[in-house]
């Protein structure tokens, strides 16, 4: 999305980074929100809705096209970051909730593990993506040719290589994503955990 923004459209790296900002901002408005509900509910609705509206964030990105404005970059992050905000909160609860007491911090830091493993696996994933279809299109994953300086002549073939390759990259996370709501909707209700874990032997044990 930075190099969309910065490249294709012709933003600078202040006005990108500000216009990227209603995501996370969207996130921290809905995650508390949906925490609070998914705590007197069950957490798979909205960890399942999050992640179905998440897709579609994702399907809706890889329509943009270089001529799209401002607001339609916009809308589409804020959707992005409604979705992770409601998935967010109840899935993490839902983990912690499932888990006796005292392996709490056993599952907080494999949970962390997780959503770091799963951001570095997704940017590559993307950026392979990106840059093999740019290759099959013009033999090289060169963005030189898509700053400002370069010729039209020069710069559209290489723009509509990029914007097939992003296409692609989104097209493939919304199909990850899709998957994981399906996942989220059949992995059933959490039952309660043992509170007392390990420690339910009699102290002469």
């Amino acid at each position: 999305m930075p190099f969309f923004l910065q490249l294709a459209l012709g933003y600078t790296p202040f006005e990108a980074g500000l216009l990227m900002t209603p995501t996370a901002l969207a996130i921290a408005v809905v995650a508390p929100i949906s925490g609070w509900l998914s705590d007197r509910t069950d957490p798979r609705i909205f960890a399942t809705l999050g992640l179905a509206i998440n897709s579609c964030a994702l399907f809706w990105l890889s329509m943009l096209k270089a001529q799209s404005g401002y607001h339609e970059v916009l809308i589409r992050l804020i959707l992005l970051g409604i979705g992770q905000g409601l998935f967010q909160s109840p899935n993490n609860s839902s983990v912690m909730g499932s888990v006796p007491r005292n392996s709490l911090g056993i599952a907080g830091g494999f949970l962390s593990m997780m959503r770091n493993i799963g951001q570095i696996v997704g940017i590559a994933m993307a950026g392979s993506i990106l840059a093999g279809t740019m290759v099959n299109v013009t033999g090289h994953a060169s963005f030189h040719a898509l700053h400002a300086g370069d010729s039209a002549a020069q710069r559209a073939p290489v723009l509509a290589a990029f914007m097939q390759g992003m296409y692609h990259a989104y097209l493939v996370a919304s199909l990850i994503c899709f998957l994981g709501t399906w996942t989220s909707l059949v992995r059933g209700k959490p039952e309660p955990a043992n509170t007392e874990g390990s420690s339910s032997r009699s102290p002469s044990g």
